[in-house]
């Protein structure tokens, strides 16, 4: 999981309350209905997710700190293009915020970054995915 300002749990984050690691357990649910989604990620796991998930959401954008992906061609093919795909191309999330019209109780937005302008621009999302890899559980193992 990263780690910027709204991505935790509790009061003060919206971990599950907009923000999830998997697109295929949580992007069906109501809340991210005809909404406005992202992922983070470059690799086939991102494709994969944004592409599922434009079968719920308004529009997806790719958020992805470098300028070219890690997918394969194929992924890559089918991400981009998707008409409700979007990709934020050299960007990495500074902050999400809740959303005002609900008491800031879901996902409103992000702050994202631009890495090479330095440019920050406020997206407006109700969900929110990491794609970014996932450690393994293995340390009981030995």
């Amino acid at each position: 999981r990263l780690d910027f300002p709204g991505a935790g749990e509790g009061s003060s984050g919206f971990w599950n309350r907009g923000i999830s690691a998997c697109a295929v357990c949580d992007g069906a649910a109501p809340i991210f209905r005809d909404k406005p989604l992202a992922v983070i990620g470059g690799g086939d796991s991102a494709m994969e997710e944004a592409t599922f998930l434009t079968k719920y959401g308004s529009k997806v954008y790719i958020i992805h700190r470098r300028d070219a992906f890690r997918a394969s061609k194929i992924m890559q093919k089918r991400a981009i293009e998707n008409p409700k795909i979007e990709v934020l191309w050299n960007s990495v999330v500074e902050e999400a915020y809740g959303d005002e019209e609900k008491n800031n109780r879901v996902l409103g937005g992000l702050k994202v970054k631009n890495v090479v302008t330095g440019d920050v621009s406020d997206v407006k999302v109700s969900g929110l995915f990491f794609a970014i890899g996932h450690e393994p559980a293995t340390k009981f193992l030995g």
